[in-house]
């Protein structure tokens, strides 16, 4: 990876050269020495940049995001005859968190349901919104538990 890409990279996720060094477990001066070809840039980088970028875009508030859904068979039964061909559904959402919402209200009926970005890279998949879905319907069932007045005692 190039010194120029590491620092648009940083840039791209708001990253100061501090939060940089966090993430990669090194010292601000490192990252300081990578950006001004002080000192090589480990090859390892590249991929972790890819990776912390990935939860980047898997933040709530990243977007904007496109749900795609659809409830047609994803695979066919070479031995049966063939259902009838049913389009996935591309809705556009603001944030994650409003797709995701969005598909906890559906998924249950679905068997392809993604979260993409603008350029039509997958940020959450089925599997990952379904968890993500029992997760935060379990938040809500806590919260709604812990906002319970507690009643008095009868006498």
């Amino acid at each position: 990876m190039k010194p120029e890409a590491f620092r648009a990279w940083r840039t791209k996720l708001g990253c100061t050269q501090a939060q940089a060094a966090e993430n990669f477990k090194v010292s601000r001066v490192t990252i300081a020495n990578w950006e001004t070809e002080a000192t090589r840039i480990p090859g390892m980088v590249e991929q972790m940049c890819s990776v912390l970028e990935m939860r980047w875009k898997m933040r709530d508030e990243f977007g904007p995001v496109t749900l795609v859904y659809g409830n047609g068979a994803m695979f066919v039964d070479p031995y049966k005859p063939i259902p009838p061909f049913q389009p996935l559904q591309r809705e556009p959402f603001k944030t994650n968190q409003e797709a995701i919402g969005k598909a906890c209200q559906i998924t249950e009926g679905c068997q392809s349901l993604n979260i993409v970005d603008e350029s039509n890279v997958v940020l959450w998949n089925v599997v990952q919104l379904r968890e993500e879905c029992a997760k935060r319907l379990q938040q809500q069932k806590a919260e709604k538990k812990a906002r319970k007045p507690i009643q008095p005692p009868l006498r």
